[in-house]
């Protein structure tokens, strides 16, 4: 049973542990000085963004057990350990604890403004990091030259994962080969045993992860929580396995959060609704600490997602990485993508409707077109296919958009209310370390490609002990790679096997290397205007 703090924010006077150690079935309780005297390290968490001024981010460690300072409700003190998890509880209830609270904000503008509460020594102002990525110059000019802005105060709000199946894990040590042992429900094992070996001031072969079924996660079980390496703690102090389940309450101060940013997004558009330039600025909710991921999502993910499927010329973001008193926030279901597309989605019809433009033709309008594969984006991004107009197309013939007028009325009819969205969204996909691809279907393909051809191979690893293989880690983005690479160099050989390769329906037989899917639809293109199928 972790003991956590019922305080946002305050100083720690002390910790008495002394009756709840000699109640029944106790059979250890540890602190953050005993973690300390084993040399159980802090946690050093999250990526590192680049700043806008380039200097180093502000990352506070982050104590396995706070023993100083208590920063969100939630904030683990001690673990407790005994026979039964009805002890633990009773022995937990009476671990008392002394703090003196104190000011606590929040949110992240709040957080970030002057005379607000201090989290962190190292962090002035909370703001842990500035970040800013394209052309300031250029993009204030779009917007000089503007016919129409449109401006929006998008907020993404704070999200508790809340898996059906909450995290749980046992934790062993073996004193003969001082070797640690966690079977635990998460995502990226090569991530969590790096990290928890970290930690622990061990080599990596000296920690072994297994994993099984994991559950609801979405990125949520993918971090070095706190309760892990307190467990390791316990087990090795006892000599005996520790097990340790979250129980739903727990849960929702515990696990890391998702989303918390407020965006300020705004859309410069020419007479004709050619969109000239988007720009991106606001605060991202770090938490009290920064978790695995957490910078990424309203900086790096907003970069590479806000433009979407739009031959947007210019992008500005500008972000506050900011900590608060509140649970440390994670990686979550698209990590910022779909804040990305979301931010563009939602300028694109706000500005339809102050113009009095349709929202279908607005979109038609400022699509990046086929012929302009590929296409290098303001945001970095090589595009190299993709056929949106089409894709939009064929959407409202079978969603009958034209047809909504009566379906409304036929519902009014009822005494029900009927209304309609139209958004887009663009995922795409890194190249290998040699430049292949990994060809994935994600939706409608255009020119009716075979879904074979667009096949993803899952695969994954359960049980890791060994170093992390280099480049690429054995998953199914690797393995999908390896087989298509294979597949193409066979056609591209001129093979002669029997109708394998999708590719083959068409008729081809050769594709200069490296054969990545831009050159594949071209292909197919090709192929099909030919006559060849």
């Amino acid at each position: 049973m972790i003991v956590r703090s019922g305080y946002a924010h305050g100083v720690i006077n002390g910790i008495d542990a002394e009756e709840a150690s000699h109640m029944p079935g106790v059979l250890g309780i540890f602190t953050g000085p005993d973690l300390a005297a084993a040399n159980i390290k802090n946690m050093l968490l999250g990526q590192a963004v680049p700043t806008a001024n380039g200097s180093p981010m502000h990352r506070p460690s982050c104590p396995v057990l706070t023993s100083d300072k208590v920063r969100y409700v939630g904030d683990p003190l001690a673990i407790v350990v005994a026979e039964t998890a009805a002890r633990a509880k009773d022995a937990a209830e009476q671990v008392f604890i002394n703090i003196d609270s104190l000011p606590a904000v929040t949110g992240a503008k709040a957080a970030a403004a002057p005379g607000a509460p201090q989290l962190h020594d190292g962090v002035p102002g909370n703001v842990a990091a500035e970040f800013h990525y394209g052309d300031a110059e250029k993009v204030a000019a779009a917007f000089a030259t503007a016919a129409h802005v449109t401006r929006l105060e998008i907020p993404s709000n704070r999200i508790v994962v809340c898996p059906m199946e909450p995290r749980s894990a046992i934790a062993e040590y073996d004193m003969e080969s001082d070797r640690w042992t966690l079977r635990v429900g998460c995502q990226g094992v090569f991530g969590l045993k790096n990290g928890l070996a970290n930690v622990l001031g061990v080599e990596r072969d000296k920690v072994r992860v297994l994993t099984g079924n994991v559950g609801g996660s979405f990125g949520m079980k993918s971090a070095v929580y706190p309760e892990y390496l307190a467990l390791f703690h316990a087990a090795k102090a006892l000599g005996r396995p520790v097990k340790w389940t979250d129980e739903r309450s727990e849960s929702f101060v515990s696990d890391s959060h998702g989303r918390d940013h407020e965006m300020t997004c705004e859309l410069a558009l020419d007479v004709d609704g050619n969109f000239l330039a988007v720009r991106v600025s606001g605060y991202g909710n770090l938490g009290a600490y920064v978790g695995r991921g957490t910078p990424i999502p309203p900086t790096a993910n907003a970069v590479k997602n806000t433009i979407g499927v739009y031959g947007t010329p210019f992008l500005e973001v500008a972000t506050k990485l900011v900590v608060t008193n509140t649970q440390p926030v994670g990686a979550y279901r698209g990590a910022g993508r779909p804040e990305g597309n979301y931010y563009m989605e939602r300028l694109v019809d706000t500005a339809a409707a102050e113009m009095g433009r349709s929202r279908v033709e607005l979109r038609r309008r400022n699509h990046i077109l086929a012929e302009m594969m590929p296409y290098k984006a303001p945001n970095g991004t090589s595009y190299d296919s993709g056929e949106f107009t089409a894709l939009l197309d064929e959407t409202l013939l079978r969603a009958d958009w034209d047809g909504f007028e009566t379906r409304k009325e036929e519902s009014r009819a009822r005494g029900r209310l009927r209304g309609r969205g139209i958004g887009r969204g663009r995922a795409g996909n890194r190249p290998g370390a040699d430049g292949t691809h990994c060809l994935r279907r994600r939706g409608p393909v255009p020119h009716g490609v075979p879904d074979r051809l667009c096949a993803a191979v899952r695969v994954g690893r359960s049980d890791v002990s060994g170093p992390q293989p280099s480049g690429t880690s054995e998953n199914k983005s690797a393995r999908c790679q390896r087989v298509w690479r294979g597949r193409l160099r066979r056609v591209a050989a001129g093979s002669s096997e029997p109708v394998v390769d999708a590719l083959s329906e068409y008729g081809i037989r050769h594709i200069d290397m490296p054969a990545t899917p831009h050159k594949v639809w071209q292909a197919i293109r090709q192929a099909q205007s030919s006559g060849q199928r």
